[in-house]
């Protein structure tokens, strides 16, 4: 019998507005399989009662704001991370991604408007916000996994046809399956493997769009690709490992320089060893 990975997925179904420093409080259960994961409907807040590391994926459906800086939402941890998901636009969704690691149980997460003013909630949708988490280290074999981002300067230039420098990493696994060296992500062992990306794009100097392409081994895996240039650019791909030592870049193939905010963010997730 197949084990079953633990998860929660979330709604909010309502309209309104959310503080700044306030969180979104989820008011529907979708799904979950685990006690393992629990969710308090009043406060908004999630608890991991287990050592584990988690993958969380949200969106919020934004119709205005106040704030100056945009749109910000974080997912914001009882030990003091911060992972932001941003947006320059003020009348469309945001979304976000991270790989949390618990190493006690109790720790919480909840999700923060970080934005410098309110956000309303769009009316327009049937769908406000979700949100959903699951346990990647629900198997019994060591897989392993990777978040980073890049957190450059202000509005740093990626030229045409080179790769975003990451720089920063949040969370890795401890068996150095997926690493980040100098810039670049490597894989160290065969397997399948997710990958999840989210750029926010400040300009592009002459074409009005931006395109950036997945690269493993340079050899194209997955693209994304905005016919605006400025915005959130975000997207996933599947990756077949079949020999240790993988080179993976998210490279700008635009044809443009392009001008992109902080964070860049890139999750790797190994799904399977074969």
């Amino acid at each position: 019998m197949n084990k079953m990975v633990p998860y929660l997925q979330l709604e909010r179904v309502t309209a309104g507005a959310i503080p700044t420093n306030g969180t979104l409080v989820f008011d529907t259960t979708v799904g979950s399989n685990s006690t393992h994961i629990s969710y308090n409907s009043t406060t908004g807040i999630i608890e991991f009662n287990k050592v584990g590391v988690f993958y969380l994926s949200w969106f919020v459906a934004q119709q205005t704001g106040l704030a100056t800086d945009g749109k910000n939402f974080a997912l914001v941890t009882s030990d003091g991370q911060n992972i932001t998901g941003s947006s320059h636009a003020k009348t469309a969704p945001v979304s976000g991604f991270a790989i949390v690691e618990v190493a006690s149980s109790g720790k919480t997460i909840e999700l923060v408007n970080k934005s410098d003013e309110s956000a309303t909630l769009s009316e327009r949708v049937h769908v406000q916000a979700g949100l959903a988490v699951f346990d990647i280290s629900a198997s019994n074999l060591p897989l392993g996994y990777l978040q980073a981002q890049m957190m450059s300067p202000q509005s740093p230039i990626v030229e045409d046809n080179t790769h975003v420098q990451f720089d920063d990493e949040i969370a890795a696994d401890p068996f150095g399956i997926v690493t980040l060296e100098s810039s670049d992500i490597i894989i160290n062992s065969t397997g399948t493997f997710l990958v999840t990306w989210e750029i926010p794009i400040d300009a592009t100097k002459l074409n009005p769009y931006a395109f950036f392409a997945l690269m493993v081994n340079g050899a194209q895996r997955g693209s994304s690709f905005m016919p605006l240039p400025a915005g959130v650019m975000t997207g996933s791909a599947l990756i077949v490992v079949e020999e240790a030592g993988a080179v993976v870049k998210l490279v700008n193939i635009s044809g443009d320089r392009v001008s992109v905010a902080h964070p860049v963010n890139i999750t790797v997730t190994q799904i399977s060893n074969i």
